[in-house]
């Protein structure tokens, strides 16, 4: 079976599913916490009961039922877009098997599994906030765990697409000094953590690049990069 084709196709589903995502959720909140420039993002990644009443707290009660319909079915919607980022992920990894044995491929599926879980809670924990604002009840108890499981998620992206930076390594010269940028997620994941939420913005839009670099990777040629992919096993 000739997977890169398989690799190919749901990496352009996982393109067309990210545009689409996007224009669901909302593009504005009511108060944008400081360094956030998206909505979801920001709440994902909230840590105090004000950061996220501040989203959801429109004067104007037509605009607060639109923001919190947004959420709502963009969060059942992102459902099927950790699917279909999972099985991206997964397909590359296949790809790559395919042609040579790796050292680390149990963990590299480990680390997408775990991924996919998290972003799974992570779901139920926004929609569980949503609706608590929505009714007007506390939420506070929630918020820990959000945190947690957003950074575990987010965390495990960039350890991932480290990991792929090795895998990825092309005889193309603009393709190889490209796939640094993969080692962003990491660099960008670990700033965030003291410097939040200056640098969270920019952590979470290198794994969206990241995505992009390796959707780049599968469309090239095989022949072009297959040989030095890969770390070979003795």
């Amino acid at each position: 079976m000739k997977v890169r084709p398989i690799a190919v196709t749901i990496g352009f589903v996982l393109l067309f599913y990210a545009i689409f995502l996007n224009l669901i959720f909302p593009q504005s909140a009511a108060i944008m916490p400081e360094g956030f420039s998206s909505p979801i993002i920001a709440f994902e990644f909230a840590d105090t009961e004000a950061e996220i009443i501040g989203l959801f707290s429109f004067s104007d009660t037509k605009q607060k039922l639109e923001f919190i319909g947004g959420m709502i079915f963009g969060n059942y919607f992102d459902f099927g877009y950790m699917l279909v980022y999972s099985m991206f992920l997964a397909s590359i990894l296949w790809w790559i098997r395919t042609n040579k044995k790796l050292k680390f491929s149990a963990l590299l599926y480990i680390l997408i599994f775990i991924a996919f879980i998290s972003d799974g809670i992570e779901n139920y924990y926004l929609l569980s906030i949503t609706e608590a604002v929505r009714v007007n009840e506390s939420f506070v108890h929630f918020i820990p765990f959000l945190h947690a499981i957003t950074w575990v998620k987010w965390g495990v992206l960039a350890v991932i697409f480290s990991f792929y930076f090795i895998l990825f390594f092309p005889s193309n010269k603009i393709l190889k000094i490209l796939n640094y940028l993969l080692l962003l997620p990491i660099a960008f994941g670990i700033i965030s953590l003291f410097y939040k939420p200056y640098y969270t913005d920019i952590f979470v839009y290198t794994i969206i690049l990241s995505f992009l670099l390796s959707f780049v990777n599968v469309l090239i040629k095989p022949k072009q990069c297959e040989d030095s992919l890969v770390l070979k096993t003795k």
